[in-house]
């Protein structure tokens, strides 16, 4: 089983749990199980018409979507999109960003405060997320399945580890520092993946393939203001484990 890799099709470069590699470009796809995980509590709130809980849950998916989108927007699919013949365009990945944001729209009206908000009907909050939440899910699947072949071809073959981390460094690192929000971002990521797991694996190891991936593809100065987020949002158990097995408190790797 692939643990958080990008990479189930590359034989190389797939990794275990007994031999785990750091993969830098499993932070995009951690941050897609991070988003999973928050639709599920948010799904709940939906049926408990918790409008104030949910409230604050999409206001924080929403801040977090952004930084991501951004990476995508400005870094991962102007990369990918170069070395595959435009099969990132082709696929329509960047329209579906705006779909996306148009559905969301939708929740934001069912959500808004005021007597709007107060007083709209459970039936509308219900019919706006599943649009949305369904639209999403499968954005989220629509790109893992066209990004993962194409991103062993970014970097000088053959492709390894660190190859891919010094692509992921110089050129998705600093879209996602241009919201001036990725210090944040990397805090509620990993919260995220240190409470609800990945679809495929549970909290200790989901958490450790984002942190591990983004420590790989940070300069020393980056992962000191990245790593404080880390400490601070996951647990004490899940963090030692890090620091003993992975040295995740060595400096980033990336000169």
């Amino acid at each position: 089983r692939v643990h958080g890799g990008f990479f189930e099709s590359t034989t190389d470069l797939i990794m275990s749990e007994e031999q785990p590699r750091p993969q830098s470009f499993a932070v995009m796809r951690n941050t897609h199980e991070a988003f999973r995980g928050s639709i599920k509590v948010m799904e709940n709130y939906v049926k408990e018409n918790n409008k104030g809980a949910l409230r604050r849950e999409w206001k924080q998916f929403k801040r977090a979507l952004h930084v991501h989108a951004v990476m995508e927007d400005a870094g991962m699919f102007p990369l990918l999109n170069e070395v595959s013949e435009g099969a990132i365009s082709k696929a329509g990945l960047e329209q579906e960003h705006r779909d996306d944001e148009a559905r969301a729209k939708a929740v934001d009206k069912a959500l808004r405060g005021g007597l709007a908000g107060l007083f709209a009907k459970k039936e509308q909050l219900v019919k706006a997320f599943s649009t949305w939440k369904d639209g999403h899910l499968q954005h989220l699947k629509h790109e893992e399945e066209v990004m993962m072949p194409i991103i062993p071809k970014t970097c000088p073959q053959p492709p390894s580890p660190p190859k891919l981390a010094k692509v992921f460094h110089d050129r998705i690192i600093p879209s996602a520092e241009s919201t001036n929000d990725f210090v944040w971002f990397v805090g509620w990521v990993v919260k995220q993946l240190s409470t609800y797991g990945s679809t495929e694996n549970p909290a200790k190891v989901a958490t450790r393939v984002f942190v591990w991936g983004l420590q790989h593809a940070s300069s020393p100065e980056q992962w000191q203001r990245y790593l404080p987020q880390v400490k601070a949002n996951t647990t004490a158990e899940i963090y030692n484990y890090m620091v003993t097995d992975f040295k995740i408190e060595d400096p980033g790797t990336v000169s």
